[in-house]
């Protein structure tokens, strides 16, 4: 799954220094063929989440959901904070969980 971000309605206090590792890091998203070839479930049809790090700092957790986790990231060019979440696709059951976050992405 994907990822997406948003502006928090409350600025958030500086990160601590700890380094975490990126939740968004994994392959994601329709049917494409992965490095081994076999076939990749993709849940949004044009996931961005390739590389996130390289343009994101994440910061703490700051919420759990039924799908997934809510952290605070930071854009490392501009400083500008944003809620990132992190959505697993292990917990997508059904078509109607699969639609929800496709909704839920489109929202935001």
């Amino acid at each position: 799954m994907g990822n997406c971000c948003m502006t928090p309605s409350v600025q958030s206090e500086k990160k601590q220094g700890k380094h975490k590792s990126n939740p968004f890091a994994t392959d994601n998203g329709s049917n494409h063929a992965s490095r081994n070839g076999k076939n990749k479930s993709y849940v949004l049809d044009n996931p961005t989440g390739h590389e996130i790090e390289q343009t994101y700092e994440l910061g703490r957790e700051l919420g759990r959901g039924e799908f997934g986790v809510t952290f605070l990231c930071t854009d490392k060019s501009s400083g500008e904070k944003f809620a990132c979440k992190s959505i697993s696709k292990n917990k997508l059951r059904t078509r109607v969980d699969i639609e929800d976050v496709r909704r839920e992405v489109e929202i935001m």
